[in-house]
């Protein structure tokens, strides 16, 4: 079953997440979000994606289990979530279960 987190990054620095969303990304297989906010995780296997559309097909697509979600300022979180929901079942409104 895959897992979704969607994580706020604060500010928008790895020096202002909390200690939870740090957990999140330390677990995640793969990280999605905006160029700006995955390139301080080059570690990580990461995807450049801004809507939910192509947030929600990265995760459809691929085949790992834990995924966190960094989404900035130019994706509708909103959306996101009603997308989530439409396709995948939902453990609550910040992580998913898929």
């Amino acid at each position: 079953m895959k897992r979704v987190i969607i994580a706020g990054m604060g500010p928008g620095s790895k020096s202002c997440i909390t200690e939870e969303v740090k957990a999140a990304i330390d677990n995640a297989e793969i990280i999605i979000g905006s160029k700006r906010l995955i390139e301080e995780y080059p570690d990580k296997k990461t995807f450049y994606a801004v809507t939910a559309d192509n947030i929600v097909s990265i995760i459809e697509q691929e085949e790992a289990q834990e995924y966190v979600v960094i989404p900035d300022f130019t994706v509708e979180q909103e959306s996101l979530q009603m997308r989530l929901k439409e396709n995948m079942n939902t453990v609550s409104c910040l992580e998913y279960l898929l």
